[in-house]
């Protein structure tokens, strides 16, 4: 696994994702680690008494996306924020398809603790994009409408999204985190 690594008030991990075409993808396999020391309270995201809803944004995990598109639009795609408890991470799965229409389940994620490994995996086929998401002995699956690309291009890893609800957060990390993360293409 490769560590990626946000410094508090930037956006895009570092390094950045491949930009190298990606042809016939069948779907794709992310293993990641968060490394402990990332995660952030509702303290944290809390000014003048009033929780920043961007707390809940996904942050980008990895996935792929059209390969001549931003990657806000025909992206199967894979995210986390943080959860209630201590070091710990929900994660879960979303496509911005048709176009960049954003469609998420909130019902079929799952938590990892800071310094476990999660896996998720996506498979592309009858007009869906098909996940399991495993978190120890944990299986989560969900599935969207979904027509991939035939070139795509790796995506992701990106701190939150759009700054779209009261607070001063949303769109950068909050503070220093790091992401150890394998992606695979399937074929």
């Amino acid at each position: 696994m490769k560590t990626y690594t946000v410094k508090k008030g930037q956006s895009n991990f570092r390094p950045y994702e491949p930009i190298w075409p990606v042809f016939r993808a069948k779907g794709f396999k992310v293993e990641f680690e968060v490394v402990p020391g990332g995660w952030s309270s509702p303290a944290d995201w809390t000014v003048d008494g009033v929780l920043d809803a961007d707390r809940g944004d996904y942050q980008k995990l990895a996935g792929l996306t059209n390969f001549f598109s931003g990657n806000g639009s025909n992206t199967a795609f894979t995210g986390f924020f943080p959860g209630d408890e201590p070091e710990t991470w929900v994660v879960g799965a979303y496509v911005n398809y048709p176009g960049s229409a954003f469609k998420f389940d909130q019902k079929n994620t799952t938590v990892v603790r800071s310094g476990d490994t999660g896996a998720i995996v996506c498979d592309f086929s009858g007009g869906k994009a098909r996940y399991k998401l495993i978190a120890g002995s944990t299986v989560k699956e969900t599935s969207f409408d979904f027509k991939k690309s035939r070139i795509m291009r790796q995506a992701g890893t990106f701190a939150g999204g759009s700054n779209n609800s009261p607070g001063p957060y949303g769109g950068v990390a909050i503070k220093d985190m790091a992401v150890r993360i394998g992606f695979k293409v399937t074929r």
